[in-house]
């Protein structure tokens, strides 16, 4: 809310204001903010199977459906 307030009164020509008096004028006026609860920390876990780069970005061929490519990526949910 302040660095909105800030960009406004800069284009106006008008000195910044602090973050104190901001809060000081919406708890004067009656205006809430909503502060969303954080998530969850994730962690990265190891990779379960890595297959074997065997086409090495060549992706020219001379004929059809000589070479199928496909991303198998998945996410895991929970405990293993």
């Amino acid at each position: 809310m302040t660095t909105a307030i800030n960009v406004w009164l800069e284009r106006q020509g008008l000195p910044k204001v602090n973050h104190k008096r901001v809060y000081r004028l919406m708890r004067q006026s009656g205006m809430v903010s909503v502060i969303r609860k954080k998530r969850p920390g994730y962690h990265k876990t190891q990779a379960a199977y890595i297959a074997e780069n065997t086409l090495n970005g060549d992706f020219e061929r001379k004929g059809i459906n000589e070479v199928w490519a496909t991303d198998s990526t998945f996410v895991t949910y929970g405990k293993h």
